[in-house]
């Protein structure tokens, strides 16, 4: 789909793409005024975001960093594609409604205005509310065929169904599995190896809707979350719904909204390819599914699972990975333990990885970056990287690309949006999913 064929005209177009040094320099000012003015006159659209998430260069800077790429890339709607799938299952995954989307643009173009002042003309304000509204269409399109997708499946449903917890695990120091069926004795939905689910807990309807990734592969009998439980230090908030999670018992209830995301499987869509998973503690979780679908399903590819952890006592899903591994001969599984072995490297990378491999990676920021720099350096294209980052992105994390030839088939990454980002999980997801 292009701009032009939406309906934006050639003026329009070099209109947007003329702001593009304002909001190289003044991106961030303009999204923290827009969340301010937003919150200010919908309290009820402020309910929808992890509070963590709003912290300076967290959810404000990845917007900003967004709005710039779509600027940049306005002519080429096409390199945003995966980008925008992205988005439409984290708004899928916060249930945005198509009404929302005009509360946002009428404080984004708000926001242009109070802090451009005079740059802001008319011209300027007319052609952002008409790639607004393109981009709207555009997502608003997508997220109708995700809900329908949802509540079209045999175990699907609309909003969020009621889940009884069957069985508990405790999963090292700081995580726990919740094993979860429908509360109405109905089907389980089906879901795609990867994706996640948004929580809630009954008598908490006043937090934002949190996302965790389902650990285990659709095949199982139950629904499985691993959860780690934030108490908070180095910079992280303690995590209210973590905490809550954590003080459930058997028999206790919560509410899912259906399974969604992008970050799956199907991404490693080359069986004739090694498929590596790279995880930073909790980001785990994910991949664990990835990686027993795979060996499940595509039991003669070569399979690579490496773990950094800071210890052995805070490895979540370790029985299971291992008794992965003893079972399948094509897996090979790698844990970093930070205690013994030190941290992940470029070196350690580099000899455990396959070549023409399929990398997916899932983890905090920091983590991310490092993995996407080593990835890049030991030659693994754009088209053969996919990653979840589990928190806001911030400037530790991989970020949007410098605009290129489209030949060289590099992904622009738009890390964030303006609607429900609790991840994403991209994406996405909280540190605790």
């Amino acid at each position: 789909m292009s701009a032009k064929g939406a309906g934006m005209n050639d003026a329009s177009i070099a209109i947007v793409k003329a702001t593009i040094p304002a909001l190289r320099e003044q991106g961030e000012a303009i999204t923290e005024r827009m969340y301010a003015r937003m919150f200010a006159a919908h309290p009820e659209v402020e309910r929808m975001f992890n509070p963590s998430h709003m912290r300076p260069g967290g959810q404000a800077s990845t917007l900003a960093a967004s709005i710039l790429a779509y600027a940049e890339h306005i002519e080429r709607p096409e390199v945003l594609r995966a980008a925008l799938e992205r988005i439409a299952h984290r708004h899928v995954a916060v249930q945005v409604r198509p009404e929302q989307y005009a509360i946002v643009g009428e404080h984004l173009l708000g926001a242009i205005v109070d802090v451009l002042g005079e740059a802001a003309s008319p011209e300027v304000c007319a052609a952002w509310a008409e790639a607004y509204a393109v981009l709207a269409d555009v997502l608003v399109a997508r997220e109708d065929q995700l809900y329908t997708e949802q509540t079209s499946d045999p175990g699907g449903w609309s909003g969020l169904r009621r889940f009884r917890i069957v069985g508990l695990r405790e999963e090292g120091a700081r995580a726990r599995s919740l094993y979860l069926m429908p509360s109405d004795g109905g089907q389980l939905p089906r879901f795609v190896a990867g994706q996640h689910v948004s929580v809630r807990v009954p008598g908490h309807e006043h937090l934002a809707l949190r996302q965790y990734s389902l650990s285990q592969s659709p095949d199982q009998p139950e629904l499985r979350l691993t959860v780690r439980r934030e108490t908070g230090g180095s910079g992280c908030p303690v995590g209210a719904v973590s905490g809550l999670l954590h003080s459930l018992r058997l028999g206790d209830e919560i509410d899912l909204g259906a399974p969604c995301g992008s970050f799956t499987i199907e991404l490693a869509d080359d069986p004739s390819a090694p498929l590596v998973a790279i995880a930073g503690g909790v980001g785990i979780t994910p991949l664990a599914a990835i990686i027993a679908r795979a060996a499940a399903t595509q039991p003669e590819r070569e399979l690579v699972l490496i773990h950094a952890v800071r210890s052995q006592a805070d490895r979540p899903l370790a029985a299971d990975l291992d008794d992965l591994a003893l079972r399948h001969p094509r897996l090979r599984l790698e844990v970093l333990c930070e205690d013994e072995d030190g941290r992940l490297s470029l070196a350690k990378l580099a000899a455990w990885l396959p070549e023409g491999a399929q990398c997916l990676f899932c983890g905090p920021p920091g983590f991310l970056a490092a993995v996407e720099g080593w990835l890049t350096e030991l030659g693994v294209p754009a088209s053969r990287r996919h990653y979840e980052c589990f928190g806001p992105r911030d400037a530790a994390a991989p970020s949007v690309h410098e605009p290129r030839s489209i030949a060289d088939e590099e992904p622009v990454v738009m890390p964030s949006d303006a609607l429900g980002t609790a991840s994403a999980s991209s994406t996405g997801s909280t540190a605790g999913r």
